[in-house]
């Protein structure tokens, strides 16, 4: 049988739209010059948004909530577009939390 090689995710390019998104990350030094992922903002934008005040009450929850957000900010790596999704995906989830 003739099999094509099947391509891979590695095998992509980005759209264009996506390379020059991230280069202004590169163009400031690091992308977190761009995009915040700090637990406490994160918590007050989704309690602002929501008038909710009670988003951490579960000190179990919130442990592992900062140290994602920790992990997300530091060591990830994230680019620009990387690091905004992960920002609203997160908002996202503490306003429905």
């Amino acid at each position: 049988m003739n099999e094509q090689p099947r391509e891979t995710a590695t095998e992509l390019a980005h759209p264009d739209w996506v390379r020059r998104l991230n280069l202004f990350g590169d163009a400031v030094g690091d992308p977190s010059h761009l995009i915040s992922l700090d637990a406490d903002e994160l918590l007050a934008v989704a309690q602002q948004s929501t008038g909710l005040t009670d988003l951490s009450s579960d000190d179990d929850w919130e442990t592992g909530y900062r140290q994602l957000v920790e992990h997300l900010d530091v060591r990830a790596g994230l680019t620009v577009l990387g690091r905004l999704s992960a920002r609203a995906e997160i908002i996202r989830n503490l306003q429905t939390r």
